[in-house]
C-alpha cells in the first residue's frame, strides 16, 4: 500500500499515479490542508460531504445547510464552483413573439487567513437582454431601431424562476438553464457582452435581436459558434428565443431549472401568425 484516502469511515487503498492529487470528487487535494480545494471553498470528506465554510450561493437554497455538499447527494451530484449563468427565456408560443435574456452571477472579494484574496459568488445575478426602444410590429420588424439594453444588479434565482426579471413580458419566464462556469470565464461572458452593445446601438427584429444578444453570451461561455438561427422562409433566417433553448438544453454544462416543454416546439412563424395561410403570408412578408 503506498497511500489511502478516507471515504467516510472506510480506507481505500489507491495506486499513485504520477503526480496526481485528486480525490473521490475529482478536485485536488489541497497539500496543506488535506482538504478537496473547490475554487470557491474547501471541502472534508472525514465530514460525510461537509464544506467547510458556508456555501456562497447558500441564500439561493434557503432549505439546504449552507454547509451541504451536493445538497447531501454527492453519488448523484456534482457542484462544480458554485459558480454560474442562466438562460432566460420567454417562449414564442400562443401568438407570442417571446424574448431570451441571460443572468450572470455577480462576485465579491474574500480574504481567507494568510492574507490571499479571491473572487467569489455573492448568491446574486446581473440579468442583461435587448428591446427595441420603439414598438416594433408586422409592417417594421426588419427597421433598424435605437436599442434599448436592459442590465439589472441584485437579480435572485427565486427571481429568474417566479418575476418578470424583463420588464416586459408581462409574466415569469418560461424556461431556464443553468450553466456552470467560474469568475474568469463569467467575466469574459460580460464582456463579450459590453463589446456587443458599444459595436450594436441599433435593434432589427432579424438580424440584431435579444435572441442574438443571448446568443453572444453562450458563445463566448463555450467558445465556439452555436446552430442557433431558425429557418423562417426560403430566403429568410434568425435567430429565435425557441431555438436558442433547444440549442441551449443540449450543452454538456448545462442544467434545466424550468422546463418550458412543448411551449418551444413550434418553429416561430407558427407560433406567432398561427394558422396555415397566416403563416404563409407571413412567409411572403419575409421573401
Amino acid at each position: 500500500m503506498i497511500d489511502f484516502l478516507r471515504y467516510f469511515d472506510i480506507k481505500k487503498d489507491i495506486i499513485e499515479i504520477g503526480n496526481s492529487f485528486q480525490t473521490f470528487t475529482g478536485k485536488e487535494r489541497d497539500s496543506e490542508t488535506g482538504f478537496s480545494y473547490f475554487g470557491a471553498r474547501y471541502y472534508d470528506s472525514d465530514l460525510m460531504t461537509g464544506w467547510l465554510s458556508v456555501d456562497p450561493m447558500a441564500d439561493k437554497y434557503p432549505g439546504l445547510s449552507p454547509y451541504a455538499y451536493c445538497a447531501w447527494n454527492p453519488i448523484r451530484l456534482v457542484d462544480p464552483d458554485g459558480e454560474d449563468i442562466i438562460l432566460v427565456i420567454w417562449a414564442s408560443h400562443d401568438g407570442k413573439v417571446g424574448h431570451a435574456g441571460i443572468a450572470i452571477s455577480n462576485y465579491r472579494k474574500e480574504t481567507d487567513a494568510n492574507g490571499q484574496t479571491k473572487m467569489v459568488p455573492d448568491g446574486t445575478y446581473t440579468y442583461r437582454d435587448l428591446w427595441p426602444s420603439s414598438n416594433v410590429g408586422k409592417t417594421n420588424f426588419n427597421d433598424n431601431v435605437p436599442a434599448a439594453y436592459g442590465n439589472y444588479n441584485k437579480v435572485t434565482l427565486d427571481q429568474l424562476l417566479i418575476e418578470d426579471v424583463s420588464g416586459g413580458e408581462g409574466q415569469p419566464c418560461d424556461g431556464l438553464i443553468q450553466f456552470t462556469t467560474d469568475y474568469d470565464l463569467d467575466t469574459r461572458i460580460q464582456q463579450s457582452l459590453n463589446n456587443f452593445e458599444e459595436s450594436t446601438p441599433s435593434y432589427n427584429g432579424l438580424t440584431v435581436n435579444c435572441s442574438d444578444y443571448v446568443e453572444a453570451a453562450l458563445e463566448a461561455m463555450v467558445g465556439r459558434q452555436l446552430p442557433v438561427d431558425e429557418k423562417l422562409s426560403s430566403n429568410t433566417s434568425a435567430t429565435t428565443p425557441n431555438q436558442v433553448y433547444k440549442t441551449a438544453a443540449t450543452l454538456k454544462n448545462g442544467k434545466i431549472l424550468k422546463d418550458p416543454k412543448d411551449k418551444v416546439n413550434d418553429g416561430f412563424i407558427k407560433a406567432v401568425s398561427g394558422g396555415p395561410m397566416k403563416q404563409k403570408i407571413a412567409k411572403s412578408l419575409l421573401d
